[in-house]
């Protein structure tokens, strides 16, 4: 209804598992600008309850050097599994419609969706995960601050080098911390054992900006990463002195894309003492669900369980 004023007595804002977590466990709608889905990566550990989201969580384990890694399910899995179930209980009520939000005095949120249609809210309390688009919230650090970290991920072809054992690397420290490889999406059809890779880093601002941390160094040093642990390039025939033995190509790899992620901020203004309006939830998302570990009503727990298993 044009120019109707909708009333919540809580709202969450943000589009990443958080978000989603915390509106499925607490019967919210929720709202975002964008949708953040989990990485194809990331996975909750092996031993985490998920009975209060009617799952079972089961360990996965990924080869590396250094033995079998363990781990649970994955994120991005849970993810658009709940946030399925959140849209049919009717708690995403714009959809991925929504272009900005602005926070006004009030309880007021004034909603522009496609097409410049402006949808208003009114509100008891706000939970705000994600302020991308958001006006009116006072973020606690500066988008030029120099020290905010971000988490990056550096997408790599490898062109020589695909045929491996391995799902994961250990970097070493904070740029390239780990390297996942994943089946090429380059190749038509079933290929699991010729891999691309991503490298993650977690990097400030400030060294977003130096050459030494560029995407070109981080190609040098997950070649070098590969090499300590034995993986070669393509065969390149039998070695003449010894027809027992191959000879290979060298490694090669190439950079495609950088993808530059704030991390989530664990604290925000002291707003919500004044004005009762903010509820500040610094968890994690495992913390999330163990905070909340009885689930939430038996609805959409039922729900959850039985759309799990077809």
């Amino acid at each position: 209804m044009k120019g109707h004023l909708y009333h919540f007595d809580k709202i969450v804002i943000g589009g990443d598992i958080r978000a989603v977590l915390f509106a499925y466990f607490n019967d919210l709608p929720i709202i975002f600008t964008q949708l953040q889905e989990p990485v194809f990566y990331e996975r909750f550990r092996w031993s985490l309850d998920l009975s209060s989201l009617g799952i079972k969580n089961l360990a996965v384990s990924l080869n590396t050097p250094s033995g079998g890694w363990s781990y649970g399910i994955k994120k991005d899995k849970i993810w658009r599994h709940l946030l399925y179930i959140l849209s049919m209980s009717g708690r995403v009520p714009l959809s991925d419609k929504i272009e900005k939000i602005r926070i006004e005095e009030g309880n007021i949120l004034k909603i522009t969706t496609e097409h410049s249609r402006l949808i208003k809210f009114s509100f008891d309390k706000l939970v705000v995960f994600d302020d991308h688009n958001v006006e009116g919230y006072p973020s606690l650090k500066a988008a030029d601050d120099p020290n905010k970290v971000y988490r990056v991920l550096d997408w790599m072809n490898v062109r020589s080098g695909m045929n491996h054992v391995y799902d994961m690397l250990e970097g070493g420290d904070k740029f390239v911390t780990q390297i996942f490889f994943y089946p090429s999406e380059r190749v038509d059809g079933n290929h699991k054992n010729r891999k691309d890779l991503v490298a993650i880093s977690y990097l400030t601002k400030t060294e977003l900006d130096c050459f030494e941390y560029s995407d070109t160094y981080a190609r040098f040093k997950v070649c070098d990463r590969m090499k300590e642990v034995g993986i070669r390039g393509k065969r390149n025939g039998r070695d003449p002195r010894n027809p027992d033995k191959y000879k290979y190509y060298a490694l090669k790899i190439e950079a495609v894309r950088r993808e530059v992620i704030p991390l989530p901020e664990t604290d925000f203004p002291e707003i919500a003492e004044e004005e009762g309006s903010l509820i500040v939830v610094r968890m994690s998302d495992e913390e999330i669900i163990e905070w909340h570990y009885n689930g939430p009503n038996d609805k959409l727990k039922k729900l959850s369980s039985r759309l799990w298993k077809l």
